[in-house]
């Protein structure tokens, strides 16, 4: 990805690469997003969703009776979406892949003490990282049919090295048009 794309990405999202300036063996972010910059609007669409569900979208867990949290003070019942952390972008067979981690869930032992049912802190941290990874699989199907170079409309191209590409980035990479027969009787697909 260009680096004023990439840049972009980061400014307006910092909490999500936070990991950015880390070295190799604790985040590969270090070494950016590792993508065509044709992907930009389908990682900045994930990147928008992700930053909702962390700010908008929260399930209120019920506290024991004797739990009475001052608002201002402590764990009031609602739980959001713990922080997430980009490990790393790329593109790998010809899609987008993104790799990802939650951040350590703060005061996670006494708000799970708190709790009427314990269990349900752990089932909506769960609730949460499905609906990431859920996210994060229809961004590479979006990837698989966008031109990785653009961003227009593309195909996933798979004979020999795997790209997604539109059909003019397809004809100055392959030197023809690969929805056509070559001179072999082979279609790339």
């Amino acid at each position: 990805m260009k680096p004023e794309l990439e840049q972009q990405l980061i400014a307006k999202y910092p909490k999500l690469f936070r990991d950015i300036n880390r070295p190799p063996k604790e985040s590969l972010m270090c070494f950016g997003a590792e993508c065509g910059s044709g992907w930009y609007d389908i990682l900045d669409n994930l990147c928008g969703y992700i930053t909702h569900l962390q700010e908008n979208v929260s399930y209120f867990l019920g506290l024991k009776e004797e739990a009475n949290y001052d608002n201002d003070k402590g764990f009031d019942g609602c739980f959001h979406c713990p922080g997430v952390v980009f490990m790393q972008i790329k593109e790998k067979y010809g899609t987008l892949r993104v790799y990802w981690n939650f951040a350590e869930i703060e005061n996670y032992d006494e708000i799970k003490s708190k709790l009427k049912k314990p269990e349900q802190l752990d089932e909506y941290i769960d609730k949460y990282y499905n609906k990431i990874e859920s996210t994060i699989d229809f961004c590479e199907y979006l990837s698989s049919i966008t031109c990785e170079v653009t961003g227009k409309p593309g195909k996933l191209y798979s004979k020999g090295w795997c790209v997604t590409l539109c059909k003019e980035e397809a004809i100055k990479r392959f030197g023809f048009d690969p929805d056509e027969e070559n001179d072999d009787d082979e279609q790339i697909s």
